[in-house]
Parts: C-alpha cells; structure tokens; sequence
C-alpha cells in the first residue's frame, strides 16, 4: 500500500487565475498584516511557486505563529500562514460542492434535474 494521501479531484486548482482568486479569498480583512501584505507584493512570484509545489506535490504546511487566547476560555489557537491559507481555501472550494450533493441525494438529485431543464449550469453540475 502506497504511503501517499489519496489525489483530490480538484478542477484544474493550479491554474494562475484559481490561484489568484483563492489568494484574495484568504487575503480577505487581513490585506494590512506584514505576512498578507509581503505576499500580495509579489502574489504571482509568489503563486507560480505555490503553483510548481501543488504540482509536484511538494507542498507542506508550514508551523504558524501560536497565540494564547484569553476569552470566552484560555487555549492556544495556531495562525496559518499565507500560503497555507490559500491552499485551504483552495480545498475548501474543490470540496465542499462535492460533500454538498452527497448529502443533498436523493432529493437534491430530484431538485437538480428539475432545474437542470431550465439551467444548462445545473445540467453540468449533474452532470458532472
């Protein structure tokens, strides 16, 4: 048995526009921290090298700052960093859609198909 994750089908994930509109998903309300900022100077630099790592699957997650958190009760929360931010979001949209049908069936299938004679995009994603 092999020792590698299972592949997840993403829908071309490491393409440059995929990558930039994940990039401002998880730049989102956070554009003036120093990390977020760095990254958005040089984001395409920055993202074809994201992009070369998804590929080969050379990318790992990196150890973000850990903060201690008072309120509502004392833990230690972890700060993903930039690149890993963009990787989760990234995730995130190639699966949740996915996960969504699944509990959706039987009747979201019914629904799908209802719609899918009026909405040729919710043919494809019936399809799909």
């Amino acid at each position: 048995m092999s020792d590698m994750p299972p592949r997840i089908a993403f829908p071309e994930p490491t393409t440059l526009p995929v990558l930039r509109a994940m990039a401002a998903v998880a730049a989102r309300g956070k554009r003036s921290s120093p990390d977020v900022a760095s990254f958005l100077c040089d984001a395409d630099q920055d993202l074809l090298g994201l992009r070369d790592e998804l590929s080969s699957r050379a990318d790992a997650p990196d150890q973000g700052p850990t903060l201690r958190i008072a309120h509502p009760k004392p833990r230690v929360i972890s700060a993903l960093p930039v690149r890993d931010r963009i990787v989760q979001h990234l995730v995130i949209a190639a699966t949740l859609p996915r996960i969504y049908l699944e509990q959706a069936k039987p009747a979201g299938v019914v629904a799908l198909r209802r719609s899918a004679r009026t909405s040729p995009a919710a043919s494809e994603t019936l399809d799909g």
